[in-house]
């Protein structure tokens, strides 16, 4: 009779306890993660077969995770900011900045953040290499713009002067850059005739 007490106090005690281990295990874990990160400490995690162990753990690692996350992702934003048509300067400031992220994350947290990483700076990368080569583009533009009103500076003085082969040449010059501008899309067609 006493054993069949007990085992209802047990039982009664987990029933009770257990639902109140898991609700305190998941405020511990973010309060507990927010200051490793805040120190630069390891989160310690714990034994599964404790009450709200388990809970904890998972709450730690995703938390721990989502901070990360949510670094990397504003390092990365800040660098674009900084350097939106420069990819050197813009991977220099990037990997300056994420080093310590993964220094004390669980090793979990750090494959999946690297992973995130790798997608996020693909994304980022291609955004800058477009602006890039959108800069590229227009200072190439400016460039043959530049050089088309000098050619046409040069073949008007060559017709005043009375050199027309050398103004024929010239001219066959400057059509042929303005039709190469065009082809690669660097000028628009209908302005260059």
């Amino acid at each position: 009779a006493l054993a069949g007490v007990g085992q209802a106090l047990s039982e009664g005690a987990t029933a009770i306890g257990k639902p109140i281990a898991e609700r305190e295990a998941i405020k511990e874990a973010e309060v507990d993660v927010a200051k490793a990160r805040e120190e630069g400490t390891e989160i310690e995690m714990k034994s599964p077969l404790a009450w709200g162990g388990s809970t904890y753990n998972q709450v730690a690692l995703k938390s721990y995770e989502n901070g990360v996350n949510s670094d990397i992702k504003n390092a990365l934003l800040d660098a674009q900011a900084a350097h939106p048509d420069d990819l050197n300067a813009y991977n220099a400031i990037v990997q300056e900045k994420i080093k310590g992220y993964f220094q004390n994350a669980p090793e979990e947290v750090q494959f999946r953040s690297r992973q995130f990483f790798d997608q996020a700076n693909a994304t980022v990368t291609r955004e800058i290499t477009a602006a890039a080569k959108a800069k590229a583009d227009d200072q190439i533009a400016a460039g043959l713009i530049t050089g088309a009103a000098n050619a046409e500076d040069t073949i008007s003085n060559l017709v005043r002067n009375g050199d027309l082969d050398a103004a024929r040449e010239m001219q066959m010059q400057y059509i042929l850059d303005l039709e190469n501008g065009v082809k690669l899309g660097l000028l628009d067609a209908v302005k260059t005739q």
